[in-house]
């Protein structure tokens, strides 16, 4: 267990600086986009979540977890361009096993803390929110209790960082999986010169995104009826997959 520590923490270290930066932008630029949107006439009547999706906060996440995936590939890529570690790291006596885990338990704990900054956003939103409404009506309007509670609640969006049921927690623990383990698979099937790998990773990256929709409501919410339990179930799979080739294929030495 302590080579995998060791590796585990020397995976994290390569990412540390840049996904201090993107957790940094998720955490601090939405509340600041709220507290310019709140500036609009009327916005203190405003529900919360429609205050947070129409001032580009979902965008700022979107753009945040776009870098951190840029951020696993070049972890990855900078390993055979530029210091040369991953030929290093493939002769020391430890298992294939724990080379692939050890670089995916530090990729898993960086979509942990972008996800973790996501809901710190969304609670420091909601209280600058809140002390604008106050002072621009001069307390005549109060905010609602348990306001961020119901916003949770109604919002799509939201739903999707914290979802309430069992088959919503399933979806987005399959779709976070599957950009996680795609990411790291898909590097190593270019690495190895399987471009066929790269067709199961399109699939899971369209039913990520037919999840999204549906569970985001765009259009409208709800419109086509979708099975949500076989989307997360076949994501599953599909990340189970990753991580099995991808062992396979580190064992081989993906290094060409």
């Amino acid at each position: 267990m302590k080579s995998f520590y060791r590796l585990l923490n020397e995976e994290f270290n390569a990412i540390f600086y840049g996904l201090l930066a993107i957790c940094a932008a998720a955490l601090f630029v939405p509340p600041l986009l709220i507290a310019y949107r709140m500036k609009r006439f009327m916005s203190e009547y405003e529900r919360y979540e429609q205050i947070y999706a129409t001032s580009g906060s979902v965008l700022v996440f979107v753009l945040c977890l776009a870098a951190l995936l840029g951020l696993l590939l070049y972890s990855v890529y900078s390993g055979y361009w530029r210091t040369k570690s991953v030929y290093t790291m493939l002769t020391l006596p430890v298992s294939r096993e724990s080379l692939f885990f050890g670089k995916l338990a530090a990729f898993g704990i960086g979509f942990l803390l972008l996800w973790l900054a996501a809901l710190l956003n969304v609670w420091l939103g909601c209280e600058i929110a809140e002390n604008r409404m106050l002072r621009h009506t001069d307390g005549s309007v109060v905010p609602i209790h348990n306001g961020l509670f119901l916003a949770v609640i109604r919002s799509d969006f939201m739903n999707l960082l914290i979802p309430f049921t069992v088959k919503g927690l399933l979806s987005t623990v399959s779709m976070a999986a599957a950009l996680i383990t795609g990411v790291y698979y898909g590097a190593l099937c270019e690495r190895s010169r399987r471009y066929w790998g790269f067709v199961p990773i399109a699939v899971s990256w369209w039913l990520i995104y037919r999840a999204a929709v549906y569970r985001i409501g765009l259009p409208e919410p709800y419109v086509d009826p979708y099975n949500l339990w076989l989307n997360s179930a076949i994501l599953l799979a599909l990340t189970g997959w990753f991580a099995a080739h991808g062992i396979i294929l580190l064992k081989k030495g993906a290094t060409v």
